[in-house]
């Protein structure tokens, strides 16, 4: 034979699993694991190939994973759920697919950040609507007691703030410092965003 090694690893220490997991080839999934490369091993980043397939929004191949046994209830070295990484991405048919094989959508990172804050750092307010729906709770807090508000705030986008509204978070309240979301808004200079809030009643 040529000698290849089915359980070579890359520079960021992925197997061609995880590979094949990010690029939502599910033949070549189906055909490594039977070749014996493992499915459930994390690579430098402490991602699993459930972690790629999610980032990448690949439903198919998550399925696939789950097929095939890859857990899908790890974290990787931030403390990050598969379901943090397609939050961020944007991709809500891979966050219905996740929550049907199991994995977290309420689980914190270490800084005690769930999916729900990754959407909204990145706007993704289709994401939010879809994590409701799941049973995801939107009056979140992380760490330093900042709300989904005072993250919607720092970012400054309006239509986030108003989906929060919408979504039943609570606007008012303080983080650990004190602050509130319109006084993170002015720290920031959003100046549409702290209009905003003050129209919403939050108070500065």
């Amino acid at each position: 034979g040529l000698g290849c090694r089915i359980t070579g690893k890359d520079y960021n220490g992925r197997l061609a699993t995880h590979v094949a997991a990010g690029e939502g080839q599910v033949e070549a999934l189906r055909v490594l694991t039977g070749l014996g490369c493992p499915i459930e091993e994390k690579d430098d980043a402490g991602c699993t190939a459930a972690h790629l397939a999610a980032k990448m929004g690949k439903v198919e191949a998550l399925r696939a994973l789950g097929d095939l046994g890859c857990p899908m209830t790890e974290k990787d070295k931030n403390g990050c759920t598969a379901a943090h990484l397609a939050a961020r991405g944007g991709h809500v048919a891979a966050l219905w697919a996740l929550t049907k094989l199991g994995c977290p959508m309420g689980g914190t990172d270490k800084k005690g950040c769930t999916p729900v804050h990754f959407a909204i750092q990145e706007g993704r307010v289709e994401v939010l609507r879809a994590l409701r729906d799941i049973g995801c709770p939107v009056a979140v807090r992380d760490s330093d007691g900042s709300t989904a508000a005072h993250w919607a705030a720092a970012t400054g986008r309006v239509d986030t703030l108003r989906v929060l509204r919408e979504l039943g978070c609570p606007m008012a309240e303080k983080d650990n410092n004190g602050c509130t979301a319109a006084f993170v808004a002015a720290f920031e200079g959003h100046v549409e965003a702290l209009q905003a809030l003050a129209d919403m009643g939050c108070p500065m």
